[in-house]
């Protein structure tokens, strides 16, 4: 059972080193999902609750209403909403903080990106219109989902969702990342979502940033991350098979293939 705590935040705007947005929004901490290689959990925010990552939800409740405030002095040419939790999540059935967020942004004409692979996004397509939306899909079947990500939504209903957002016109690109070399098939996610996108894009898994204690649950193998040369030579091999796997497709794609032993650093981007 997941547990929700009402908290108070001091900010909601939150500068990032992201690529897609110079500001980030999460209106939760924490995530029901619960996904086994969520960077999130070495966040400083997250050290602020010491429950297992998946367990518990804290609910920014005034969120929306801090952030009108700082809008009042802040412009950010564009706002990542979901950074560091799914701001879709079941606590938003009751809280709507991320639809109040949208509708704040909408009227400020300041334009967002939102992350999410959850279906509760379908409610609020009439306020998405001003909105981006990398929706994620990093794994090629349920049995895989269960096992990484215990509270996701299925691929059916991801697939479902992304028919539902192009029948409504709204911008959705889906997001193959993080990458699990010897376990995600790239090809097999490409069919799947083929004519229900223009646009992909590929992110490599980070090592770096996963708890360790989680990593021999999600790769066979550490040794490419562990050896530059064999990690390099995996990535490069990736991206040359992908670009030969869309001359079927036909996406526009772009890489965020991290160097060696780094993370925010510049990524590796390669528009098709």
């Amino acid at each position: 059972m997941i547990k929700t705590n009402l908290i108070q935040c001091e900010k909601v705007l939150a500068k990032t080193g992201i690529e897609i947005a110079p500001y980030a929004v999460n209106p939760y901490r924490g995530c029901e999902f619960g996904c086994l290689y969520c960077y999130s959990q070495k966040n400083k925010c997250f050290k602020k609750n010491n429950a297992e990552w998946g367990s518990f939800v804290d609910i920014k409740i005034n969120c929306v209403e801090l952030l009108a405030k700082e809008l009042k002095s802040i412009k950010p040419e564009r706002v990542l909403i979901g950074s560091t939790t799914e701001v879709y999540q079941q606590a938003e059935e009751k809280y709507c903080l991320t639809r109040g967020a949208i509708e704040l942004l909408n009227s400020n004409n300041i334009p967002m990106t939102i992350l999410t692979k959850s279906a509760l996004i379908e409610r609020d397509i009439d306020v998405l219109k001003n909105a981006k939306v990398c929706f994620t899909i990093n794994l090629h079947a349920d049995r895989l989902i269960k096992k990484y990500e215990k509270n996701s939504p299925s691929i059916g209903e991801r697939l479902k969702t992304l028919q539902i957002l192009k029948e409504n016109n709204i911008q959705a690109y889906v997001h193959i990342g993080p990458i699990f070399p010897e376990i995600a098939d790239v090809g097999k996610i490409l069919e799947m979502v083929y004519g229900l996108t223009d646009r992909v894009n590929f992110e490599s898994f980070n090592y770096w940033m996963c708890p360790k204690e989680n990593i021999p649950k999600l790769l066979p193998s550490e040794e490419i991350f562990l050896d530059e040369r064999k990690y390099n030579e995996y990535w490069q091999n990736l991206k040359m098979k992908i670009i030969s796997l869309n001359k079927k497709f036909n996406y526009k794609i772009t890489f965020f293939f991290r160097p060696f032993n780094k993370f925010w650093a510049s990524s590796d981007e390669m528009a098709q």
